[in-house]
């Protein structure tokens, strides 16, 4: 179901690529002493950064139907990743 919704998406939707570049030091900083106390990763970081916004900024979670803007009743942050084999 995941494969075909992201080829429905990759169908169905333009296709950009946005690059753009950010001073990471303070998250790099921030990360240290967290680790301190427990294993986190630099996706964790971007994944709950993501869902805060999505909580700040509900019309991001969001879709059209029709001439509509649908928001989402949940807030709800997916990450499909691939691997060799």
């Amino acid at each position: 179901m995941i494969a075909e919704r992201m080829h429905s998406s990759l169908r169905d939707t333009a296709q950009i690529t946005i690059t753009t570049e950010a001073d990471v030091t303070a998250a790099t900083e921030l990360r240290a002493r967290l680790k301190q106390t427990f294993e986190v990763t630099y996706t964790d970081m971007l994944v709950h950064a993501a869902a805060r916004a999505l909580l700040r900024h509900p019309r991001m979670n969001s879709h059209l139907e029709g001439a509509e803007i649908v928001t989402q009743r949940a807030d709800n942050v997916g990450i499909a990743a691939g691997r060799d084999g």
